[in-house]
């Protein structure tokens, strides 16, 4: 029962970050970016901190990311 919880908040917050990425990436583009390294996270993988349980710090990361495109 945790792992299928897990497996949900997983896809809901791969979802979200899909949705804030928008038109600025293909959805390939997207995956790559959520199974590289990032600097904003110290160097780990997004889908990793994600299934941590830190999510909110990837989108805050995808947030900061957005900003600095966007202004």
């Amino acid at each position: 029962m945790a792992q299928a919880k897990l497996a949900t908040r997983t896809s809901e917050y791969v979802r979200h970050i899909a949705d804030l990425f928008g038109d600025l990436y293909a959805a390939d583009e997207v995956e790559d970016w959520l199974h590289t390294p990032q600097t904003l996270l110290n160097g780990d993988r997004p889908i990793d901190r994600i299934e941590a349980g830190q999510g909110d710090e990837v989108v805050r990361a995808v947030n900061e990311i957005l900003d600095g495109i966007l202004t």
